[in-house]
């Protein structure tokens, strides 16, 4: 039981920080899923062109592959605001709520991720807040070392 509660405690805390990460990244127009999927749309003629283009570019940012070719999952994932809290907090979210022990967690993610790919959207392309502001914060929340985070033990040399 003990071992539950860790899982559970640690997995709050690692949404947490994906989110706080996410909140940083936004202070930061090139850090925005936004603008990524929008310049990708410009470049379609057509409404369905658009749409095309609007997944593949959230694709090559996450998964990488599709359910039928799955040998670089998650290549080229990029941590930006948008994904952070609307693709890898949710994700993370589902696998850490199945436990470690569930054998279909991949399928299950493998859908959910296919499903986001193909309808996602849309994210802010403008910066929100103050970098300096957000990471200040994030500094007096954090520390420069993390409170959970432990020392190893001094080898008296």
């Amino acid at each position: 039981a003990g071992d539950e509660a860790t899982f559970t405690t640690l997995g709050d805390a690692l949404i947490d920080i994906i989110l706080e990460l996410d909140r940083l990244a936004a202070t930061y127009a090139p850090y925005l899923l936004g603008t990524w999927v929008r310049s990708a749309e410009r470049w379609g003629q057509t409404d369905a062109d658009r749409q095309r283009l609007s997944e593949n570019a959230r694709l090559l940012v996450t998964t990488w592959s599709t359910p039928d070719n799955d040998l670089l999952n998650d290549y080229s994932g990029r941590f930006w605001s948008g994904l952070l809290s609307g693709f890898h907090a949710p994700r993370w979210r589902m696998f850490l709520d199945a436990g470690p022990d569930d054998a279909h967690i991949d399928q299950v993610l493998q859908e959910w991720e296919t499903a986001w790919v193909r309808d996602a959207g849309p994210f802010p392309t403008e910066p929100i807040g103050d970098t300096h502001q957000v990471a200040t914060t994030l500094l007096e929340q954090y520390g420069p070392e993390p409170a959970h985070a432990e020392r190893p033990a001094s080898s008296g040399s």
